[in-house]
């Protein structure tokens, strides 16, 4: 056992304390990018990454929101998007649809990137299926998808597929009329938050 002078030990003590309270301090100002590292192991998974279910919810609780820099992976994972790019190359390389070819009359846009992305994204859709180049508030609908994946066009068609295929289809079932049942759904749950 050595030996240490008062002069050691009182620096000893008083370095420890410090180190506490640099710790302390510094957890107090973690951002929520800072918090969340994603648990990162090699699965058949097209994301190449899994995810802890447990951990999503508990940071989607506390924080209301993913941090930006892993949102887009992390709504890819939970989506369980394919990314099948030979079948969005397949569908973008059949051209413009007819039914989209003049859709600035119908929904004029400011951004020229922003539009020609939709009108990619609209004629993908009315080339995988041929109701969606009939509905008329589709671009409506596609468009805050589309912002919100807009630097991946092929993430933005596979989550607007994701959602009109297990989400929407029941929009569908009485097309053209309108969904009434769903509408309706959607005003009760309205008047009940937003009274």
């Amino acid at each position: 056992m050595s030996k240490q002078g008062p002069i050691v030990k009182s620096h000893l003590k008083s370095s420890t304390a410090n180190m506490s309270t640099l710790t302390n301090k510094k957890q107090a100002v973690v951002s929520i990018d800072d918090q969340f590292l994603p648990e990162y192991r090699q699965t058949g998974n097209p994301v190449g990454a899994q995810f802890n279910i447990t951990k999503l919810r508990k940071m989607l609780k506390q924080y209301t929101e993913y941090p930006e820099k892993y949102r887009m992976l992390t709504w890819q994972f939970l989506l369980e998007l394919p990314l099948r790019k030979e079948l969005y190359e397949s569908l973008l390389n059949k051209g413009v649809h007819p039914a989209f070819r003049h859709l600035h009359k119908r929904f004029p846009l400011q951004s020229y990137r922003l539009y020609n992305k939709l009108v990619r994204l609209l004629s993908c859709l009315g080339h995988w299926c041929p109701i969606f180049h009939e509905v008329e508030y589709l671009p409506a609908l596609m468009f805050p998808i589309l912002k919100a994946t807009s630097t991946d066009d092929l993430m933005a068609f596979e989550v607007a597929v994701s959602l009109l295929h297990n989400w929407m289809t029941t929009w569908f079932e009485v097309y053209p009329a309108e969904p009434t049942n769903v509408t309706l759904n959607v005003q009760r749950i309205l008047d009940v938050e937003d009274p």
